[in-house]
Order: C-alpha cells, then structure tokens, then sequence
C-alpha cells in the first residue's frame, strides 16, 4: 500500500499479485506488484511538474517552470500546451468550484486562457473570466493560465485550472509513461531477491491468516501454507565456445585449409557472462569470422570537434586490434543539424552514394524520429549498413570512451558486417545440431494501445543458415486485421522461404529437422497457434518436396509470467545481489502437470531478482530428451551476438524479437513523414538482403 514519487507527477504504487496455479499440486502463485500512478495534488503544481526540463546531468535537480507570478504569464501555449495535453488527456480531474461543490471528470484538452476563451452564454458570448465573476463573484488570479475541457465533448465545461485538483489514479492502459518515468520506476522497483522475499512472505502470512479465518476455506478443508515452497533445483554448467586463437594461426600452418586456430573456451565459474580477451595462457583470440571495418563513413549530428572524433576512432581501432579486429580510417565524416531532418537525409544519401560498408551516425541523444528515418534509407531504400552511437559513448580527447562500450560496438560492427562473434565449440554442439538442423524463432509485436487501429501488428520469423546456427536470415510480415491477432497468419509462406534459402546456403541439402522456438504465446492461446502454425510449417515442407517431411519441435518461451526462484540459503547466491545462478532448472512441481515445461534462469541478474523463463514443449516429433532440449535452449542463450553474456533467451527468439522491433521503427518512419502506402508497406515485407541488419 506505500508509493513512491518519480519524475513528471508520477507515482508507483507498491501491491501484490496472487492467483491459484495448478502445478503438479494446487498451488498459490504469490508475488509483488508495481503499478505506475498519477500523482495527486493541486493542477497548477502538475503543470509545473510535468513541464520541467530535465536537469543538465544527472546530480541536477530538474528545472520547473513558475506559473503562479505575474497572473500566469509564464504559460506558452506554443511551448507547453501539446505536452500538457498528451500527458492530461483521459485522466481524471477534481473541479472544485468556487462555493466548494466538486465535480469530477475526465479530461478532453488544454484551451485557451480564462480571459480569451469565449463561450455562448444565455444568448451572448462571454470570456470564462467574466462568468466566474457574474456566476459566482470570483475573480481569477491567473487569467493568463489555461483552461481545460472537462467532461462530455459536446458540453462547454471549460473550467479555469486555478480551480482543478489532480486525483491521485492509477495510470490508465491506454496511456503510455515517458521513457524518464520508465526508467526511473525500473530503477525504484528492482529490489535484491532477499528484499523481495521477504515482501512476498509478508504478503503470503495475510493470505494464509484470512484462510484460516474463513468459515467457507474451513469447511472445504482449503488452506494456504504461509511459506513458500521448497523445491529441488538443477544448475547446468555452461558450454565451452569456440574463438580463433591468433596466437595459434602463426605458428601452425594451414593445412588443406583447415584451421586449427578454432579452441574451446572456457566459461568462468558461476557462468553467465565472459570477456574473450581472457583466453587461455598465450592465446590471442578473435572473432570467429572477422569482417574488418574498412569502407566506412561518419555522419555526425552531435557536432563534435574534430579531436573528439579522431579520438574515438583512434580508440575503437585500439580495442579492435585487442582482439585482432582490423579498424582503419574512416573515408569522410560529413557534419548535419539534427534539427532539420531535410538536412540529415541529404547528408546521408551523399554518404551513401560513394557506397560504403558502414556508415556510423553520431548523435547528441536519443532521438525517435532521427532513428527511425536513417534506419528505414539505410536498411530499406540504400541498403547500407548503420550503427548509431551517442555522444555519451564517444568520449572525448581528455577521457576516451569507455573500453567495454567500444567492445561492444565492435561485436555489433563485425555482425552487421556478416561476420561470426562466437559460437558454441563442437566438443559440446548439442546433438541435435550434429546433422542439418534449422532452428527458427518466431515474434509478433503489437502496436501501442492508442494506435490499435492505425499501425499494424508486426510478425519475424527468424531461421539460422549455418550447421553452427550462428548466422539467419529473417522474414518481416505486417498483420493487418484490427485486433491484436497474436497467430501469425502467413506462416507457411515464410517457412518455404527460409527452408529453400538454407537449402541454397547449404549445398541443396535440407534441413533434416527443424526447432521452433516461439515467443510470446500465452496459456490460453497454445492450442490455437499449435494447430494453425504447426500445421502451416508441415505444408510448407510438403510443397517444397512431396515426401518431405522433417521431425518438428515446437518450443514456447514465456517472460510474462509471475513465477521467481530464490536460493534456499542467500549465500549460495550469485553477483552483487545473489541471485540463483545462471543455468538454474526447474522442470517439476511447480511446472504443467502433465506436459513437459520447464524453467531455466540462464541469464546472471544483475539488476533486481532473476526472472526465470518459461519454457512450454508443445509438440515434439522428434522425440528428443529432455534434457537434450533443456541443454540446446541454455547453450543456445550464449550464441546472441551482440554481447559477451547468456541472456534469458535463445538467440533465436531475440533475434526474432530484434526484427519484428526494427520493423516497428521501419514502418513508424513511414507514419512519420505520411509514406504508409501499400506499396511501402510492401517494401517492408521484401527480403533486407543485409545481413543480421537488426542487431
């Protein structure tokens, strides 16, 4: 029941989550709730509130503006009234007239001051200043501040804000919280797991107490334990991955073109993340295929100093020959005003017409429309690569930018580039992908609740090309059907494309299985897209061949879930917060009582407590173990390219994700500058012939 404040004059409400689960027993799923809210208050101090401009760094308080002085003149309706409005609209607010009667409404939109805005009033127009003098003898203090429109649109309830109060209120699901507050309440709610234990047994013992106390729980014999369940855990130990040891290469000659510079290399114990300039004693490792930065520009909107870019390359060209990674000079850097984005376009299409690799684009800050517009001319109409990074991550002259940033951005570079970061080492390749395997991971994305009927859900479906799954090719389809449809309607076209890509990738041969693993399905929806998706990839082989038909293994990842594991004793822990250890497995007890499900943590948590993710098997031809698929799922988290980590799904379902989110930002810079036609939306669904562009 306690809040706490965050920026903008929002809130987050503490609670908890309970519902019954039926695992291998009845169980009650209990676990904390955070809930975003407005803050309530006067409504000119939540004017000032969300009107503050950030501070300039972190250790700065924000800056609000004073609307009480000199009668309200300090409001701009050119600067403030369109962020007044979006953040206000649909909330609502308390009118406390000037005889101290309330009323209640929600909000339409931001009006005119008091002493502009004229209304019809008993057969004449009159200013709102005026009928609160006449009406009520009240004379505004602030008749420079806005009105707002209260309750029903057709009526003229324009009620000075002087006179208004914010009611405190959950944030509504159709309003999306700014990416501040978002921050800020990701920060406020991730609590260690000793912390959130502890909330979570507080709320179990009120749970259990009003059981006890229940006449009708007494004579169903129904009871809750008031503590959490004790159950026995797996922890897999993570794979050995494979880098090309330079070290090696020089003094072992190629023979009949093997390399035998591939070496194993070793996770460090408690597993989940790794650095591979820690190789072995007298390694150099590098990537396993290095596509070097040779042909590339700079397009710079942060306007930086001559120096500050030098030394950034310089820097970048540092790390990279770290781990053998070849950086040269960059061929031009061309300056633009972010402000004008005319300007930005032609700065990068005179960039893009001397064809280079990679163009990187220096920026000031996050910024959507900027993103979205050089993503969609480099990804889409120039098929150039690109690679933002903001100023933040640059560095200067005196400090240079930070080494594990710029190693980052490199793993990013060589993958954009088509090269390969790491795989796993053949010594523990699951067995499965000993033969011609495809592994696919499927996403769809919703647009946000207030552009339901204008953008559409967005499907990718990703499948690797290579023996080692390292490398995929991905198909972006737009579902246009109104609601938020979570099937993926063209599935079997998307499967036959992808099935005779890896076949001309693969020398005619293919694939003699193929794992699906799906994201974002819920409980509820399993059977319907198991029997539509399922049935669509079996058609899909059958007309690439008649009597083609490979085993299928069809995987749902889930993270929406409300299930969280806690080592037993705190300090069998992990990291900072002592967290269970990556590789964690439950597969009993808590999981479906008669499919096979499991939950594998295989990330480290390093902020907040580890959400482990649900894994579903749905159908499964090929008859695998299970613990084969458990090992292929946790192996698979340390293949994601672009960082040195397990992450908390399988590469495929990221990448997958990935796509289906740079689609989203595709098809938003359309919106943005009114080019969503069918034929762009068209554009969207055709092959990005660039690989791994979605990184």
């Amino acid at each position: 029941g306690r809040s706490i404040d965050l920026p903008g004059g929002k809130s987050v409400w503490f609670g908890f989550f309970q519902s019954v689960s039926l695992g291998w027993k009845p169980m009650v799923n209990v676990d904390v709730a955070n809930k975003p809210a407005v803050k309530g208050c006067d409504f000119i101090s939540y004017m000032e509130e969300v009107l503050s401009i950030p501070g300039r760094g972190r250790d700065y308080p924000p800056q609000k503006p004073n609307f009480r002085i000199n009668e309200g003149r300090n409001w701009k309706p050119e600067l403030h009234k369109y962020k007044l409005e979006r953040d206000i609209k649909g909330l609502k607010i308390r009118y406390i007239r000037p005889d101290e009667q309330k009323r209640e409404w929600r909000c339409n939109r931001v009006l005119e001051s008091p002493r502009n805005l004229c209304f019809e009033h008993e057969g004449e127009a009159m200013s709102v200043e005026d009928y609160f003098l006449h009406a009520y003898k009240y004379k505004l203090k602030y008749p420079f501040l806005p009105c707002i429109h209260l309750g029903s649109v057709q009526k003229t309830f324009y009620i000075p804000v002087e006179l208004c109060q914010m009611k405190a209120q959950a944030f509504p699901h159709s309003k999306k919280v700014g990416e501040d507050e978002t921050a800020q309440m990701i920060r406020k709610t991730a609590v260690t797991p000793k912390e959130r234990k502890e909330r979570i047994e507080n709320s179990l013992r009120n749970i259990s107490n009003t059981f006890k106390n229940d006449e009708y729980a007494k004579e169903f014999g129904l009871s809750v334990e008031g503590v959490m369940s004790q159950i026995q855990a797996r922890v897999y130990d993570p794979p050995h991955l494979a880098y090309k040891d330079l070290a090696r290469m020089e003094n072992l000659p190629n023979v009949l073109g093997l390399t035998p510079a591939i070496i194993p290399f070793k996770i460090p114990h408690p597993g989940g993340k790794w650095d591979m300039t820690k190789g072995p004693k007298g390694s150099k490792l590098s990537f396993i295929d290095n596509r070097h930065l040779k042909n590339w520009a700079i397009l710079d909107l942060a306007n930086l100093s001559k120096e500050d870019i030098n030394a950034f390359v310089d820097a970048l060209y540092a790390e990279g020959d770290k781990i053998g990674y070849q950086v040269e000079y960059q061929s031009e850097v061309v300056k633009a005003n972010m402000n004008s984005m005319n300007h930005v376009y032609q700065a990068f299409q005179k960039l893009c017409s001397k064809r280079p690799d990679m163009i990187l684009v220096f920026t000031r800050g996050k910024n959507a429309t900027v993103y979205n517009g050089l993503k969609y001319e480099g990804d889409i109409v120039q098929k150039i690569s690109t690679q933002f990074v903001q100023q933040k991550n640059i560095g200067s002259k005196k400090f240079s930018a930070k080494p594990a940033t710029l190693h980052n951005i490199l793993l990013k570079i060589n993958s954009k580039l088509g090269g390969t970061n790491q795989m796993l080492h053949t010594s523990n390749t699951p067995s499965i992908l000993q033969r011609p395997v495809i592994i696919m991971g499927a996403d769809v994305t919703h647009p946000a609740s207030d552009f339901k009927n204008t953008k559409p859900s967005i499907a990718a479906i990703v499948g690797s090309m290579d023996a080692k799954a390292s490398q995929y090719l991905c198909e972006i389809r737009l579902q246009n059907t109104g609601q938020v449809e979570e099937m993926i309607s063209s599935m079997e076209e998307v499967t036959k494309k992808l099935l005779i890509q890896f076949r001309n990738k693969n020398l005619g041969r293919k694939p003699e299985k193929i794992i699906f693993y799906r994201d974002g399905v819920s409980e509820g929806q399993f059977l319907i897209v198991l029997n539509q998706e399922l049935a669509a990839i079996r058609r899909a082989c059958v007309s690439l061949e008649e009597d083609y038909n490979p085993p299928i293994t069809y995987i749902v990842a889930q993270k929406r879930h409300k299930t969280r594991l806690f080592p037993v004793n705190p300090k069998d822990g992990v990291g900072k917060n002592l967290n269970v250890p990556p590789g964690t497995v439950v597969d009993h007890t808590i999981t479906h009582p008669t499919e096979f499900s499991f939950f594998l943590a295989s990330h480290e948590g390093i902020q907040g407590t580890t959400k482990p993710t649900s894994y579903h098997l749905l159908w499964d031809d090929a008859d695998m173990k299970p613990d084969d698929i458990i090992k292929m799922t946790y192996y698979m988290c340390h293949t994601y390219a672009r960082c040195e980590r397990s992450v908390s799904y399988p590469a495929p379902t990221y990448y997958a994700h990935l796509a289906a989110f740079r689609a989203r930002v595709h098809h938003d810079a359309l919106v943005d500058t009114n080019r969503d036609t069918r034929d762009n939306r068209a554009r969207l669904e055709e092959e990005i012939s660039l690989a791994n562009y979605f990184m």
